[in-house]
């Protein structure tokens, strides 16, 4: 029997964070990553104030991004369990996005392959639409750190609504970079960089992409790539609305 798995990623507030792991332990989801980010949705960002006359933008907020794969018949009841432990009525709730994988799963440490479960064929998806209204694409981009302010400025100009932001290392062709450090060669083979993703629908794709090459395009190794994959569900935390009605 083929198994089908799904990929979860919820992006939520820092302090649901201990409310959500208990929700899906509760649930025998037993293996997910979790990374504290960045990011902003429709809000773009928030005002701090500070005194009587000052204030602070804030333009990414800190968030939370779990990544979790499960069986396709686990889905369902997953969103049931944790819409309600995310949901707080106010603009910031955060979103999940599903991708489904095309593949095989297998156990690092003995290196089988997950086996879907019998009962999870039969348990009903009714929470999912069972196929979005518009296509929805996930783009993501890695590039120089620096590049993040000017990046995020013209992406909120073509109607980039959302995004999320890790510091991550990495590498591309030239496999890091050698230094020299009082006459003594240094070799770092994984450079500080940002990984920037993006779940669009009305926005075009290319328009991204455009935008992207043309603010981080210098010429030299180490410009970054970008990456696009489809998005099979979006669940907007605070209303429930799925798919285009949530991006």
């Amino acid at each position: 029997m083929a198994v089908h798995y799904t990929k979860m990623t919820i992006i939520t507030r820092r302090d649901k964070y201990p409310d959500l792991t208990d929700a899906l332990l509760g649930l025998n989801i037993e293996g997910m990553t979790a990374t504290e980010v960045t990011g902003n949705g429709t809000q773009i960002g928030q005002i701090q104030y500070k005194g009587s006359d000052g204030r602070t933008e804030i333009l990414l907020i800190p968030k939370i991004y779990v990544e979790l794969v499960t069986t396709a018949g686990k889905v369902a009841s997953i969103l049931k369990t944790i819409l309600p432990v995310l949901q707080t009525g106010i603009v910031g709730d955060g979103k999940i996005f599903l991708e489904n994988i095309e593949g095989e799963v297998y156990t690092i440490s003995s290196g089988t392959h997950a086996q879907e479960e019998d009962e999870d064929s039969r348990e009903s998806e009714e929470f999912v639409m069972s196929a979005a209204a518009k296509p929805m694409t996930k783009v993501t981009i890695v590039t120089r750190k620096e590049k993040m302010k000017e990046l995020r400025k013209e992406l909120v100009a073509i109607g980039v609504s959302g995004m999320t932001v890790t510091n991550v290392e990495g590498c591309g062709r030239q496999h890091g970079v050698t230094k020299f450090v009082e006459g003594i060669s240094r070799h770092s083979g994984l450079l500080p960089k940002i990984k920037v993703e993006i779940v669009v629908c009305s926005v075009p794709v290319s328009a991204v992409i455009e935008t992207a090459q043309k603010v981080l395009g210098t010429g030299s190794m180490g410009d970054g790539k970008i990456f696009t994959s489809p998005i099979s569900h979006a669940i907007r935390v605070r209303t429930g609305e799925t798919d285009d009605a949530a991006i």
